[in-house]
């Protein structure tokens, strides 16, 4: 008998068998769904097995977003210990709502080896695909199928600036993959084997179910991009709507110089379609529904005004003078999303 424990508490002869069951009654109102390859073929071992999942997340602070946006980093799958589950089974978790029972995301990927409890088993699992309710899951992994993830990280602060992307290729079969050209950065080197590389194109051999390269960017320090001032119906970064002004998404621009405090630059296209609206927009001197005279440049956010613009064969030059914008210009939204 340990000290301090209550009177009629006993330490000896415990039913660690029904206590699971009985703490699965409470906590347990996820799912989740084993695969597993069985001679070269991904089998269904379990479906819909109860369970708690935790998620575990980080923080990715973004100045201009109402909320920070949590990135899921992995999962720990609390379940019965008696449930069949092994080192490098692929898993599919269902968070469901604990009241209503309703599927509000899924999230898919490789468990490691199960720690067992008495009365419960923990697995941990990395994420690597997600989904929301009305999604459905990618199927699961192909024999000798390589997950490649690409993360997007600042070289100055370390943080990711974007979403990550996930190719894939085979264990053993040459895998080459180019280094994105991404506007307002300049790419600086990326990580594979624990070694540094600079080069924008590469080839390796997977021998691994999964690898995770970062590729590390620099902002640029001359401008790469305009950002239009709109004033309609958005989404904002955390896919929610609005209706206001915000400084919409980046178009890229080039031949870009300066000229005292004036800038020149060449927009191509001229115009593009707004996301939500689907209205045709342009820099031009004289605004309009279809046209904007105030932008920003990208990544200095610097605010300009449009002093001329000259349209030819779907490119359009464009002059601009500094612009010292209002108290509700300067509250403009700042869309992030590079569509």
């Amino acid at each position: 008998m340990f000290a301090g424990l209550p009177k009629g508490i006993r330490t000896t002869g415990a039913n660690f068998k029904q206590a699971g069951y009985e703490i699965g009654a409470v906590l347990d109102r996820d799912y989740f769904d084993i695969y597993r390859i069985i001679d070269g073929v991904s089998t269904v071992i379990a479906s819909n097995v109860p369970c708690n999942a935790d998620l575990k997340t980080i923080d990715v602070p973004e100045p201009t977003a109402e909320v920070a946006a949590s990135v899921v980093t992995s999962i720990d799958v609390y379940t019965h210990p008696f449930v069949n589950v092994r080192n490098t089974d692929y898993l599919y978790v269902k968070k469901m709502d604990y009241m209503s029972q309703r599927l509000i995301a899924w999230y898919a990927g490789f468990c490691g080896l199960p720690f067992a409890y008495q009365s419960r088993q923990k697995i941990n699992m990395i994420m690597q695909t997600m989904g929301g309710a009305i999604d459905l899951p990618i199927p699961p992994p192909l024999p000798n199928q390589v997950q490649i993830m690409f993360t997007y990280i600042d070289n100055e602060t370390g943080q990711p600036f974007q979403a990550e992307i996930v190719q894939f290729g085979k264990i053993g079969v040459p895998f080459t993959f180019n280094v994105e050209e991404i506007t307002g950065r300049i790419f600086e080197f990326f990580i594979l084997h624990s070694e540094t590389h600079q080069v924008k194109e590469f080839t390796f051999t997977p021998n691994e179910r999964l690898y995770v390269i970062p590729l590390h960017y620099s902002v640029a320090t001359t401008a790469g991009a305009v950002k239009f001032l709109v004033n309609s119906w958005f989404t904002r970064n955390n896919n929610t709507m609005a209706n206001g002004l915000h400084l919409d998404m980046n178009r890229a621009i080039s031949d870009f110089s300066e000229q005292g405090t004036d800038i020149t630059f060449t927009l191509t296209p001229a115009s593009y379609s707004h996301h939500e609206t689907g209205q045709m927009l342009t820099l031009g001197v004289n605004p309009s529904n279809t046209v904007r005279n105030i932008f920003v440049t990208y990544p200095d956010m610097a605010w300009y005004r449009v002093t001329s613009a000259t349209a030819t064969a779907g490119t359009s030059t464009v002059t601009a003078t500094p612009h010292q914008p209002t108290a509700q210009e300067q509250a403009a939204y700042v869309r992030w999303q590079n569509w």
